[in-house]
Parts: C-alpha cells; structure tokens; sequence
C-alpha cells in the first residue's frame, strides 16, 4: 500500500507541474478569450478533446461574434450551466427576453454557485467578475467563463487520466514536456517497479524458516533511511513517517522538481532552516528507536540462544 500510494503521489506530483506549466500559457492569461492569436496559440496547446475545451472553444467563438458556431458548439454540452448561461446571452443579444430568462434559470438550477446567471437574473451577486461587469459594462450580461478546474481538464485531464497514461506506457515519463522533470519522471518508474516487486513478493511463498529470518541488512538500512517505517506497528512510526515526508517535500524546489507559492518556498533562510531542523530530528528520533529495537532483539536472540 505504501509503494502504490509513493506511485500515485510521483504522479500527482508530476501532474501537477505539468498541469500548471499549461496554465501559464500565454493565450489562457491575456484576460479573454477570442482572436486569431488566441486561437492560434490555443492550437499550440493540444487540448484534449472533452466537454471543458467544447465549451472554451464555443466562448472563443461567442466572443468573435459568431453566435452561430457558439450555439453548434454548446449544443454538445448539454445541461451543462456555463453552456446554457451562454445561450442565454446569445438569446438576450436577439432580443428574446423570456427564452433568456428561461436559459439562465436553467443555468443557475443546474449550478447554484454560478454567479453569471445570478447576475444576468439579477440577484445582484458579490463577485470580483460581477463587479467588474456592474462597473464597466452596466447593462450587458454576463457570460460565464471557465474556471481554473475546466482549464486544467481541458489542458491537461484529470490526475486520473495522466495516471492511466503513464501505466499504459512508462517509459514515456521520461520525455521532457511543459512542467515536466525527467527525474520526476525517473522516480515514477522507480516507484512502479518497486511496487511491482512486492506485489510479487507476496505471490511467492515464504520459506518454513521465514520466521526465523529476523531482521535482514536491507531492513535494517531502508528502517535507517525511512524515518518510521520499521515502527509503523507503533503510532509514532506514522507520526516520523509523515514528519519525514513533509520535510523532503518542502526542501525539494531545492533540487529543481517542483515550484511552490512564495510563503513555503525554500529560498527564505527561516523557511529552509526550519525544514533542516525537521528533517534532521527526525533521523535523529528514529536512529534512537531504531538502536532501542535492536537492543531488545539482541537481549532476546541471547535468551533464546541461552534456552
């Protein structure tokens, strides 16, 4: 359980980055959507071809003044509360108030939260983009723009949908991409490897002398260099384990596999120096339990060897 959850976390992780490399492209942060140099650029992403991209592409098309396209391509999506909040715009900009209306009752059943219809049936809502719109663009409606979720399914999938991908062919973790670390890459076949050699450990059968195998060299180093693992037994081997994990997933921008938001980035001295110090206390805890457990192994291998 412990080598599937390191290959879902190096995935994730892996995910992650390349999910947020796609974020920052240029045609999703000009502030709107539309154009020829949005659309060009937004071939140059690759989108992958679901609901979320429907939608981006329908909105781009919206925004060019093409409501023909827009309404072809919302009809792909049906039911779904941006889409309809969309028609209902289109409908409104022809001058059909009541089937407007009517589209973004639709949307705000179908998404509660969804303040463009709220706004456009005007129940007056408290967001920056309403506020923006009540300001700037008195009078007009509000269309409904994806949010970062749709964007990262729409660039990149789901973590679901990279984890199959990468299963269905490893080596390919190992191809440079946008956001994406070959080391990381290199530690998410490692972690799938290990993982395949335990679960067939565990379809071969142990040896009568199993129990008296004791505690092996290579237990005996991985319980050294994993903080908590020989303790897990026990509720501080997960207390070290976690501290351990924490520590190493602070400190490791410093090595170039990942980029976290300035409050936890490594780079201030106080921030790294508190991630040393945790590091190192829980080596040095776990080194004290871990001498502790060989001494009682010891004491018992004497008695039993003096019976």
């Amino acid at each position: 359980m412990l080598a599937a959850g390191l290959v879902v976390s190096v995935g994730g992780w892996q995910w992650a980055n390349g999910t947020a490399a796609r974020l920052n492209a240029p045609a999703l942060n000009i502030g709107t959507y539309g154009g020829g140099w949005f659309a060009a650029h937004l071939d140059d992403l690759d989108l992958r071809a679901t609901p979320d991209t429907v939608l981006l592409v329908g909105l781009a098309a919206q925004l060019d003044g093409d409501d023909s396209a827009a309404r072809e391509r919302y009809a792909r999506l049906p039911g779904d509360a941006c889409a309809l909040n969309n028609l209902g715009v289109i409908a409104q900009g022809r001058g059909d108030a009541p089937q407007a209306r009517e589209l973004y009752r639709a949307a705000l059943a179908a998404r509660p939260d969804l303040a463009a219809a709220a706004y456009n049936l005007g129940l007056n809502p408290s967001t920056p983009g309403t506020s923006f719109q009540r300001a700037y663009r008195p009078g007009e409606p509000r269309l409904c723009y994806p949010d970062d979720r749709s964007l990262a399914r729409a660039v990149q999938g789901d973590l679901s949908v990279t984890l199959r991908r990468d299963l269905r062919s490893p080596l390919g973790t190992l191809t440079p991409g946008p956001g994406q670390s070959v080391r990381l890459g290199a530690a998410f076949l490692g972690a799938l490897a290990l993982t395949a050699l335990l679960a067939l450990a565990l379809l071969v059968p142990r040896p009568a002398s199993a129990v008296r195998q004791g505690r092996p060299a290579a237990y005996r180093l991985a319980a050294l260099l994993l903080p908590g693992t020989a303790l897990l037994e026990g509720a501080w081997g997960t207390v070290l384990l976690l501290a351990w994990a924490a520590a190493v997933a602070g400190l490791a921008p410093m090595l170039g596999l990942a980029r976290f938001a300035a409050p936890l980035e490594p780079a201030p001295p106080g921030t790294r120096t508190a991630l040393l110090t945790l590091l190192a206390a829980t080596y040095l805890l776990n080194t004290l339990a871990w001498l502790m457990v060989e001494l009682r192994w010891a004491r018992r291998r004497r008695r039993e060897a003096a019976g």
